[in-house]
């Protein structure tokens, strides 16, 4: 599955690649994200750097005791694998070299076999907080017995992220939200944002706002803050849209998309479910819409809807840790009272929409180039080369 948890992953070894490093690159299989050599340029599939191992992270009833009892992660605990560890253990013997990355969170239950044969430095590349989401999945469970199990889980979870933030020489988060979270829990490490890169093609143009309007969303649907977004905009934003506006559609589409949304049969609501390419997808509709209320880290399909020049409706946490503007290169709406009046704005105000897609643009050209995210990377390697 290729999610926005991947593509930030990818987006890292280009920026690694193009800071100047010879990157090998350690895969682990999941069930989820399975390895596919074929996901990866013709240079990665034709060099000897690519590596994997496959662990199964699936859940299972025997996993219950070491869920109720245990005083570790079981979220954790679910990617370590005692053959992806020999594995590693082997690269790092055969090779000598100058940095590993911990690319998110969960690769991070290998540092300890690491530490064990590797003596340089070691970056923690945080796609989020982790824990945070979780603290949000138990407020908004109802079940009582699932409630308990997530308290237990959000504390263990929390416990382990932090002593990581003590264990590693350096730390690059993917917001500068995140960035500041992180540093008040690490002790004298440095903690930079390097935010994913986004490149706007040279034909990518400002476009131009056609009626009726084309609202749209797509992301991973087994990531729980989209499925509770989705929910939330069918339920209680767009029947007051369509009342006013009957005209307007509403498409979305992701991978894993649950029965209960494929099988919708509403007015003008379209369920696409997984569809083969996501740029295109995109491109044939007017307006992304982010209802996002919890999770954390960066929409990364925010910045690739405004590379593409699509204007972008998000709530303020869907556009946590971006550096955007109100009305000049998003339209923030926190619930369905506040969609509706800047949908009317956009479709009754001249030039905004043109407005929007051409800021879009700017910002990601401004914010997000490949250029600013390799100055940040020598930016943190330089700081142990000048005190080595």
């Amino acid at each position: 599955m290729i999610d926005g948890g991947c593509i930030a992953m990818a987006n890292s070894l280009a920026v690694w690649k193009n800071s100047g490093f010879e990157v090998d690159v350690f895969c682990l299989s999941t069930p989820k994200h399975p390895f596919r050599a074929d996901a990866f340029t013709k240079e990665w599939q034709e060099g000897k750097n690519l590596f994997h191992e496959y662990v199964d992270t699936r859940i299972k009833p025997s996993h219950l005791p070491f869920l109720l009892f245990s005083s570790k992660s079981y979220q954790a605990r679910r990617f370590y694998s005692k053959k992806a560890a020999k594995k590693i253990g082997w690269l790092i013997e055969k090779h000598h070299y100058d940095y590993i990355v911990l690319d998110s969170l969960y690769t991070a239950v290998y540092l300890q076999e690491i530490k064990k044969k590797y003596t340089g430095k070691i970056f923690l590349r945080s796609h989020n907080i982790e824990y945070q989401i979780w603290q949000t999945l138990r407020s908004n469970e109802s079940n009582p017995l699932k409630r308990k199990l997530l308290m237990y889980e959000t504390k263990r979870l929390k416990k382990w992220e932090e002593s990581l933030y003590q264990r590693v020489d350096g730390i690059f988060t993917i917001t500068p939200n995140d960035e500041f979270i992180t540093q008040k829990l690490s002790s004298n490490i440095p903690v930079i944002t390097l935010p994913v890169s986004m490149e706007v093609s040279a034909n990518t143009k400002k476009r131009v706002m056609h009626l009726p309007l084309r609202l749209f969303h797509i992301g991973a649907m087994n990531w729980e803050p989209n499925q509770d977004a989705i929910q939330w905009f069918i339920n209680d934003w767009f029947p007051l849209i369509y009342q006013q506006f009957p005209d307007i559609t509403f498409h979305f589409a992701g991978k894993a998309m649950p029965i209960v949304f494929n099988n919708l049969k509403l007015k003008n609501v379209y369920c696409h479910g997984e569809v083969p390419d996501a740029s295109s997808f995109m491109q044939q509709y007017d307006v992304l819409i982010v209802p996002l209320r919890h999770g954390s880290g960066l929409r990364i399909k925010i910045l690739e809807a405004m590379a593409l020049g699509i204007p972008v409706i998000s709530t303020r946490k869907g556009a946590e840790g971006m550096p955007v503007t109100d009305g000049e290169n998003i339209l923030f709406a926190d619930n369905p009272d506040a969609c509706l009046r800047v949908i009317s704005q956009l479709i009754n105000t001249p030039g905004l929409y043109e407005l929007l897609s051409e800021k879009g643009i700017a910002f990601i050209q401004k914010h997000y180039s490949m250029d600013a995210c390799v100055s940040i990377i020598h930016s943190m390697t330089n700081h142990y080369t000048s005190i080595a």
